[in-house]
C-alpha cells in the first residue's frame, strides 16, 4: 500500500507541475503577444520634412496644389518637341582629333556629339520615368533624379527639356527665376518649402505624375555669395540675408531643393533638369550635391552644322509653300539645296549655336524669297550678312569654348586627378634626384679614399 500512495503522489505532483508550467508559458506567451499588440499599432514614422508640419499644407488636395501652381503661372503649356529634332551627327574624327591635340597641347575632355547626347537624354531622363514599376527595378546608375544641361545659348538646352515632357506626356512645372519672382503667393520665409513641397507631393500622385521640373538659370540657384552680389547690384553679403526673406533671391531654394530631392522614393517618377549657359557662376560644390548628371550641349561640330543647315533649309521652304500652297513645290525644295555649296556654309558657321544658324536661315528664307527661288535660286553670299550680326554671342566670356572645357575638367574631377598625378610625379621625381646626389656622394668619398 505504501508503495501505491508513493505512486499516486508522484503523479499528483508530476501532473500540478505540468499545469503550472503550462500556465506559466501560456501566460508568458499572452504577455508577449500583448507586448507585440501593443507595439504593432505605432507605425514607424521616418523623418518629418519642412513642409508636412505646415499647417496649410496638411489638409490641401492634389488638385488645388496644381490651381496654386497655375495660377501662379508655374505650370503652362510648352511647345510640342522632340528628341530627333536635336540635329547631328556622331563625330566620326573624334578619336584622331584627340590623338593630336594631346601630343600637340595638354588633353582636355572630348566634347559630346548630337547623337551621344540624344542617347544620353533618352536612357537618363525618357526610359527610367515611362513607368514606376520600371523606375523602381533599374539600377542606381540609372536612376537619375536631376540632370543639369550646360552650353551656349541657342545649343538646344530648353528644346531638350520640352522634348523630354513631350515624350513622357508630363506635367512640366516651370521654376525659373523669373518665374519666381513673379509668383508672390511663394514669397516669404515658408515660401520655397511650400512650392517645393507641393511639387514633390504631386510627383507621388499617380495622376499627375511623370512631372518635369525645369530651371532655366540654375547658376542663380547654386551660385555663392559673388554670384548673389553680382544678380543684386553688389550689394554686401549682409543685405543678401533680407533680400531672402523678400523672396527675390533664387538661391533661398537650395536648401529646401537638395532635402527634397535626396527624400525622393526610387519609384517617384520626376526629374530635375537645370539649364544654364554660365555655369562658371555657381559654386561646384552646390551643382554635385543637387545634380546627379551633367551633359554639355556644345556647338556643333561640322558634320552636325551640315546636317543643321540642310535641315533648317528644307523645313523654312516646306512651311512657306504649304502655307501658300504653291504649284510647283517640288522645285522649291530641290533647286535650294542642289545650287548652295552646304560644305562651306558649314565650314563658315563653325563657332555658331544651332539657334544661330536656324535663325539665319529664317530671316534670309522669307516666303517672299521663297516664291523667287524658281526664277532666282538662293546664293551662300545672302546668309552672310544675318550670320555675321550673330557673331558677337561668340566673344562674351561666358560662352567661350574654354569657360564650358573648364566646368567639365571640375566638375568631373579631372583638375583634382591631374593634380594628383602631378605632386606623384613631383615627389617621385624629388627622391631620385635625392637618391642621385647620396649616390654622388658615395662615390665621390670612394675615390677620394683610393687616392689616399
Amino acid at each position: 500500500m505504501s508503495l501505491k500512495k508513493i505512486k499516486l503522489q508522484l503523479e499528483k505532483t508530476c501532473k500540478g507541475g505540468a499545469g503550472k508550467k503550462k500556465k506559466k508559458n501560456g501566460s508568458s506567451k499572452k504577455k508577449k503577444g500583448g507586448g507585440k499588440k501593443k507595439g504593432g499599432n505605432k507605425k514607424k514614422k521616418g523623418k518629418l520634412l519642412p513642409g508636412d508640419k505646415l499647417a496649410e499644407l496638411k489638409n490641401i488636395s492634389a488638385e488645388e496644389m496644381v490651381a496654386a501652381l497655375i495660377e501662379s503661372r508655374l505650370i503652362n503649356k510648352y511647345r510640342t518637341r522632340r528628341v530627333f529634332e536635336l540635329i547631328g551627327d556622331f563625330n566620326y574624327l573624334g578619336t584622331v582629333q584627340q590623338h593630336t591635340e594631346s601630343q600637340q597641347t595638354e588633353w582636355k575632355p572630348p566634347i559630346p556629339s548630337m547623337a551621344q547626347l540624344r542617347a544620353a537624354i533618352t536612357e537618363y531622363c525618357i526610359l527610367p520615368l515611362g513607368s514606376s514599376t520600371i523606375k523602381s527595378a533599374i539600377s542606381n546608375e540609372f536612376d537619375v533624379k536631376s540632370i543639369m544641361l550646360y552650353g551656349p545659348s541657342g545649343a538646344g538646352k530648353t528644346m531638350m527639356a520640352e522634348a523630354i515632357a513631350t515624350e513622357l506626356g508630363a506635367l512640366l512645372i516651370n521654376i525659373s527665376p523669373s518665374r519666381i519672382k513673379a509668383a508672390t503667393q511663394f514669397s516669404g520665409k515658408t515660401g520655397p518649402v511650400r512650392l517645393i513641397h507641393m511639387i514633390c507631393a504631386l510627383a507621388k500622385d499617380p495622376n499627375f505624375a511623370p512631372i518635369v521640373v525645369y530651371i532655366d538659370q540654375c547658376e542663380q540657384f547654386f551660385g555663392g555669395a559673388d554670384s548673389n552680389n553680382a544678380e543684386n547690384g553688389g550689394l554686401a553679403k549682409k543685405n543678401v540675408k533680407n533680400i531672402d526673406k523678400e523672396g527675390t533671391n533664387p538661391a533661398r531654394f537650395k536648401k529646401d531643393l537638395i532635402l527634397y530631392k535626396n527624400a525622393l522614393e526610387k519609384h517617384d517618377r520626376i526629374i530635375f533638369i537645370g539649364v544654364t549657359s554660365a555655369p562658371e557662376k555657381g559654386e561646384t560644390k552646390e551643382y554635385k550635391a543637387f545634380f546627379d548628371k551633367f551633359l554639355h550641349m556644345p556647338f556643333p561640330d561640322y558634320p552636325s552644322r551640315l546636317m543643321i543647315w540642310k535641315n533648317a533649309i528644307q523645313n523654312r521652304i516646306q512651311h512657306h509653300t504649304s502655307s501658300h500652297h504653291y504649284h510647283n513645290e517640288s522645285s522649291y525644295c530641290r533647286d535650294p539645296i542642289e545650287h548652295l555649296d552646304l560644305s562651306t556654309l558649314a565650314q563658315i558657321s563653325q563657332g555658331f549655336s544651332a539657334g544661330s544658324i536656324c535663325y539665319t536661315v529664317k530671316k534670309t528664307l522669307t516666303a517672299r524669297r521663297v516664291q523667287r527661288l524658281d526664277k532666282l535660286p538662293a546664293s551662300e553670299a545672302e546668309f552672310l550678312n544675318t550670320l555675321a550680326q550673330q557673331s558677337i554671342k561668340l566673344n562674351t566670356g561666358s560662352t567661350s569654348f574654354d569657360v564650358y572645357h573648364d566646368f567639365t575638367a571640375k566638375i568631373t574631377g579631372l583638375n583634382d586627378e591631374k593634380n594628383r598625378v602631378k605632386n606623384e610625379k613631383d615627389s617621385s621625381h624629388g627622391m631620385n634626384n635625392s637618391g642621385n646626389a647620396t649616390q654622388a656622394d658615395g662615390k665621390k668619398k670612394s675615390s677620394s679614399k683610393k687616392k689616399k
